[in-house]
């Protein structure tokens, strides 16, 4: 029971992170510069588009995140939350951070901002939940 606590506290953290992240309270209008070029653009493209897919793959995959890291927090038998967090960070960068930086710039991607917007969120995201699976373990 406390393994399905865990994943669920941390499918709510990153899907209310996420909402924040992305709104206009921090990087919506940075995010939406950079990938339409403006936000007239944007609301062109996606006015009254149906959001829906990209919606449900965030939360399927919010839940294969919290399941694999209440199951590393169990399997390396994390003793802190400063260790959840060591382990949070080093999979971030070689898991997340590095091969999307490499696939960014090869892909020719609009800017380091856009970078720093999407991966900034995912290390939150991984830190938050990788705590709270180890607190609620």
């Amino acid at each position: 029971m406390p393994l399905l606590i865990a994943i669920v506290a941390s499918v709510v953290i990153r899907t209310i992170l996420g909402i924040l992240w992305y709104s206009p309270l921090l990087f919506a209008q940075p995010y939406i510069i950079d990938t339409h070029g403006s936000i007239k653009k944007f609301e062109e493209k996606h006015g009254n588009a149906n959001h829906s897919i990209p919606y449900i793959v965030s939360f399927l995959y919010a839940f294969t995140q919290a399941f694999a890291f209440a199951s590393l927090v169990q399997w390396f038998a994390i003793q802190s939350v400063l260790e959840a967090c060591r382990v949070a960070i080093f999979l971030w960068v070689s898991c997340c951070a590095g091969p999307s930086m490499v696939h960014h710039f090869f892909d020719g991607r609009s800017t380091l901002r856009l970078f720093f917007i999407h991966y900034s969120y995912d290390l939150a995201s991984f830190l938050a939940s990788m705590s709270l699976c180890f607190l609620l373990q």
